[in-house]
């Protein structure tokens, strides 16, 4: 047994806990609605202060927000929440977002509206695999061996938020063709696998399917009292369920946490302990032109995601690319101009 490693046993028992809801559904399902809907009947029961969205389908939560002076305009059901567009897809953006409605709203209920960009969109983690392949010959395992960990650490982000969670997920759709209360033939949009990682759905306490009837299927669940079932239009009356079951049982009791990070000193790398290091500073004090630098610096970026170079020598190896392309830059702008004038007095 390692010395290191130090385990207790405790009499399990419920704790209160935040919620960590899923769906998925085809366009037209409802999933923004349905989101705000529960995010409300969470505050409205004291589960959270505020619902916040980080809004990546092009402003549509918007059109379910409460006027700033709160008049009505006849519209149904409006939510007053904040929202944060993202510029981009890219998991380093969410992941911002997420830190950003932490530092700046208190008990919050986050939905991520929807979670499907991240995967699939512009700057998405597939888009970023297919730059690399491209980037090294069409090799896709070292693609993924640079993705995966970042996308796994949004995912480990999301299930350390200190709030209720609500994510919505589009689906890969097709029609069936079914009969209508006449009888007749008509078609019918069904959802298919919900476009994010395999697997996902298993890191949620509830995790359910919006079909185009507005019908949430619950398809996995930690919780008993919704077992199964198949609510229509589910709103505030389920999340005001979700939140009394998450506030069920005795106060969590707090885990010992890594210790923080020391702030790290400003210091001269000695390479010769990191090969890895010692390489990329060769390959960048070799380098002689704008493509190759942009090379070094994704294996530089990799070689830190992976644990290869620790942070200090990382920042340290990203100054002298940095400095060094500037010095290229230069000299080539000056060599440039030397040639397009020629030297003084020449004629």
């Amino acid at each position: 047994m390692s010395p290191n490693i130090h385990l207790n046993i405790e009499e399990a028992s419920p704790e209160q806990s935040f919620l960590r809801l899923g769906m998925c559904g085809p366009s037209g399902s409802g999933k923004t609605f349905t989101a705000l809907s529960i995010a409300a009947g969470i505050v409205e029961t004291g589960g959270a202060d505020e619902i916040v969205v980080i809004d990546s389908e092009n402003g549509s939560a918007t059109k379910y927000a409460k006027k700033k002076d709160g008049s009505e305009d006849g519209r149904r059901d409006r939510f007053k929440f904040k929202s944060i567009r993202l510029p981009s897809y890219s998991i380093e953006t969410y992941m911002e977002a997420i830190a950003l409605s932490i530092r700046s709203v208190k008990r919050p209920v986050l939905i991520i509206d929807s979670l499907s960009h991240a995967w699939a969109g512009k700057d998405g983690a597939l888009e970023q695999v297919d730059k690399l392949k491209e980037r090294d010959r069409g090799n896709s395992f070292l693609a993924w061996r640079y993705i995966t960990p970042i996308q796994q650490r949004m995912v480990e982000t999301i299930l350390s938020y200190p709030g209720h969670v609500i994510i919505t997920l589009r689906v890969k759709t097709e029609y069936v063709i079914e009969k209508n209360e006449r009888g007749k033939d008509v078609p019918r949009k069904v959802g298919l696998a919900p476009i994010q990682r395999d697997g996902l759905e298993y890191e949620f306490d509830v995790f359910g399917d919006l079909d185009d009837r507005h019908d949430l299927r619950i398809t996995k669940t930690r919780c008993d009292l919704i077992d199964g079932e198949v609510i229509n239009k589910p709103g505030r009356a389920l999340g005001a369920q979700l939140s009394g079951w998450c506030g069920s049982g005795a106060a969590a009791v707090a885990r010992a946490a890594a210790p923080p990070l020391q702030a790290e000193q400003d210091a001269p790398i000695d390479l010769s302990s990191s090969p890895i290091g010692a390489r990329l500073m060769a390959e960048i004090d070799q380098a002689n032109s704008g493509r190759v630098f942009e090379t070094i610096k994704l294996d530089l970026e990799r070689a830190h995601e992976m644990g290869d170079i620790a942070t200090t020598e990382y920042n340290a190896l990203l100054e002298h690319w940095r400095a060094t392309r500037k010095a290229r830059a230069i000299a080539a702008k000056r060599a440039k101009e030397g040639v397009e004038h020629g030297p003084e007095g020449s004629s």
